[in-house]
């Protein structure tokens, strides 16, 4: 729709454009139809013109020759015709209208048209001193002519006769092609009825035109009008030539246009249809971009809905996985500590009431069975504890670390109070977090510190705090017995130890629960060392709940 809207605006512009351009041409065209009649019409009146002033050199000649007859005018005839080129030929006829001399111009006249027979309404008419104005006529040859009449009176009165000059069409037509008219203007004259007396034109003669349309009989200057002949359009300039009873008239068909406006037609054309192959690639390209996207979409919801299924489905298994954890806890909770508390029981009753019946040997088996129940009792609640920290939610707060750190520090003191141990905080220690989690995972990496840090005199213990864009970097530091960086890998698995239990004590669940703590609040953990040079664990935490929470969305 979109497409086939500004396709019609560009056609409608394209269209409104060459309208403007064509009543520009039309305008300029009825602006050169004007001069060119203007043009034509000057140059016939001064060919009339010309000719009555010959015929009053005439009618000078007959009064001012005494016994003047009208044979004496062929020698004036034959002098002063060469000075006018206007003028065709001079026809001379005596009292009788009979023809006594014909003169004719540089060029030869060998068909007369016929005489003029002037009527005695027309010559009242159209006569001014004696001259009259006869109707155009066409000799035998096919040529046409103006034929301007005047009547020879002697001094005394006498009527010798009359003399006839004659302005052919071959000059009219010399002259139109002098001021450059289209080969397709036709100049006519026209009585006032608009009847084609003559028509002239530079190309091949055509039919006659007839014009259907006429300015008002009270127009003195230049008219344009518009008619149609033979069902054709013409354009026409009609001028009034009222002291010869005539009409000059200049048309051409209106279908005749100039170079310039033609090829401005051609480029307006050339360019909307350009435009509108251009719109229509456009609009493909788009609607074909749309239905891409539209079928990506599709695959993108179908895609969607399989995983929201696949979700589905994981979330089920999830939430089987995490049952049969509750109840894998319950299990150890209750079946293996049942049987350990018997062996612990029978342990101890054997040491304490049998001992003697026991020897040596015995006795460090029985102490043996009694300290490896007491250590099975302290694997199964640090694996429930470490179960417990994946299942239990967040409750987030703001915390401080350092405060925390010293908390944890002086509960440890108390346990060894005749121990020298230096603890130290700086920098940012506030992060958003779970506090009995956070609590535990500090307190896992505190008692991991303190407890290789024993040899030590004085023990050292620090805390640091640094802000990055998102997170707080943390890092604690010990100057205890360090480790092997090639073993850091086993560092945070669970019941991995990297020193010797007997020595160290611990059950190797304490970094392993510090890490998934701090992984749950969308941290993470690491930890470089040097055998003896004391170790450093460095974790990151959110600043704000909304990181956790983003983290935790998947």
């Amino acid at each position: 729709m979109v497409y086939l809207f500004l396709a019609c605006l560009t056609l409608l512009g394209a269209w409104a454009l060459i309208a403007q351009d064509w009543l520009r041409e039309q305008q300029a065209q009825d602006a050169e139809l004007a001069a060119h009649a203007l043009a034509n019409s000057e140059f016939l009146g001064n060919s009339l013109r010309e000719a009555n002033d010959l015929l009053n050199l005439f009618d000078l000649y007959a009064v001012s020759v005494p016994n003047a007859s009208i044979q004496h005018f062929t020698p004036l005839a034959s002098r002063t015709l060469s000075q006018r080129q206007r003028i065709a030929a001079v026809l001379l006829r005596d009292a009788d209208d009979r023809v006594v001399g014909q003169v004719s111009g540089s060029r030869r006249m060998p068909h007369l048209p016929p005489l003029p027979t002037t009527p005695q309404d027309y010559a009242r008419a159209h006569s001014s001193a004696g001259t009259i104005f006869h109707p155009p006529s066409r000799a035998d040859d096919g040529r046409s002519f103006l034929a301007v009449e005047r009547t020879l009176n002697a001094s005394n009165g006498r009527r010798l006769g009359s003399a006839l000059a004659f302005i052919g069409s071959d000059t009219l037509i010399t002259y139109l092609r002098k001021v450059d008219t289209s080969a397709e203007d036709r100049l006519s004259l026209l009585d006032t009825q608009g009847n084609v007396v003559l028509q002239l034109t530079q190309g091949k003669p055509g039919a006659q035109t007839q014009f259907s349309a006429l300015p008002p009989p009270d127009s003195d200057g230049t008219v344009s009008i518009r008619f149609e002949h033979a069902g054709k359009p013409y354009v026409a300039a009609i001028r009034p030539m009222r002291e010869y009873g005539l009409l000059l008239a200049v048309s051409r068909p209106a279908d005749v246009s100039s170079p310039d406006f033609l090829q401005t037609r051609q480029r307006l054309i050339a360019g909307a249809l350009s435009l509108i192959l251009l719109l229509g690639a456009l609009a493909w390209l788009i609607q074909h971009e749309f239905r891409r996207q539209k079928s990506a979409h599709a695959a993108v919801a179908r895609l969607n809905a399989s995983l929201e299924e696949r979700v589905h489905q994981r979330t089920g298994e999830l939430e089987q996985f995490n049952r049969e954890q509750v109840a894998f806890s319950y299990s150890i909770s209750h079946d293996l500590r049942a049987p350990l508390r018997a062996i612990n029981g029978f342990a101890h009753a054997l040491r304490e009431d049998s001992s003697s019946l026991l020897d040596t040997q015995g006795k460090d088996y029985v102490e043996r069975i009694y300290r490896a129940s007491l250590r099975m009792g302290e694997l199964i609640d640090a694996l429930l504890k470490l179960a417990s920290i994946s299942r239990s939610p967040l409750s987030l707060r703001k915390l401080d670390l350092g405060r925390m750190a010293e908390e944890i520090i002086d509960d440890l003191r108390k346990t060894k109070p005749d121990r020298e141990v230096l603890f130290s905080h700086t920098g940012e220690l506030h992060v958003e977090a779970d506090e009995a989690l956070m609590q535990n995972a500090l307190a896992n990496l505190i008692a991991n510190a303190w407890k290789f840090t024993r040899d030590k005199h004085p023990a050292r213990i620090s805390l640091s705090g640094k802000v990055e864009p998102e997170s707080v970097r943390l890092t604690l530091c010990d100057n205890g017995i360090g480790f092997d960086m090639a073993h850091a890998r086993h560092l945070f698995q669970p019941f991995q130890q990297l020193h010797n239990q007997q020595t160290f004590g611990g059950t190797g669940i304490g970094l392993a629960s510090a890490r998934r703590i701090i992984e749950r609040h969308g941290g993470q953990i690491e930890a470089r060392s040097s055998p003896g040079e004391g170790a450093c664990f460095s974790f990151t935490l959110p600043r704000r709940a909304r990181v956790i929470r983003r983290r935790q969305a998947p």
